[in-house]
């Protein structure tokens, strides 16, 4: 399969992804409209548009990215979602895949979880003073709850695994229950819910 596709959509798809990690994008959607396709790259939370393309370059696209996430190349009509990674700079980049039909053809959105961002610490994350040290009193304690709330791309889950980490040690068992498991922790057990075997 890998040989069946031109070699300009696959350094289209390249730059897309190579582009979108240089500026920091959480996401990028390749949207199909009725005459063009529109690239949106999403950073610190808000959707950019960042390019445009002729309408015949979507269906080899969206092959493109199915081939290399490994989803079903000739199902059009149900959502498929799967990974796909990439290496930039020395850094392994991997990328969530989802795949929708929508009226004007399948919809990509591409998910980057890069190495740099597991590596935040909580004092990375922008907290002021104030809000740092609540943080570290609610995490401290043996029991309770925190929320993480906010758009798409805030940081909910970087914010998440930066508490871990300091939680992380061979005295405590800690278990996450995520739908999906963006990062793999070592030492920390990770459930991926999955609703067709009820595991919610």
């Amino acid at each position: 399969m890998e040989g069946k596709v031109d070699p300009p959509i696959i350094k289209i798809v390249e730059s897309i992804l190579t582009y979108a990690y240089q500026n920091r994008a959480s996401d990028v959607h390749i949207e199909p409209l009725k005459e063009k396709v529109i690239i949106r790259f999403r950073i610190d939370g808000i959707l950019h548009d960042i390019l445009s393309l002729s309408l015949n370059l979507h269906p080899p696209i969206v092959s493109r990215v199915k081939v290399i996430a490994n989803l079903r190349t000739d199902e059009h009509s149900v959502s498929q979602d799967g990974k796909l990674q990439f290496k930039l700079d020395d850094e392994d980049v991997d990328v969530r895949v989802s795949v929708v039909p929508i009226t004007n053809g399948e919809k990509i959105v591409l998910r980057l979880l890069s190495e740099r961002s597991r590596q935040f610490s909580l004092l990375d994350l922008g907290f002021s003073d104030f809000d740092l040290e609540k943080v570290k009193k609610a995490y401290a304690k043996p029991y309770g709850m925190i929320l993480a709330t906010g758009p798409t791309g805030a940081g909910k889950t970087t914010t998440i695994y930066a508490v871990l980490k300091l939680l992380n040690n061979r005295g405590v068992n800690i278990m996450t229950i995520e739908d999906p498991v963006e990062y793999n922790i070592e030492g920390v057990n990770q459930i991926q819910v999955n609703p067709k075997t009820n595991l919610t």
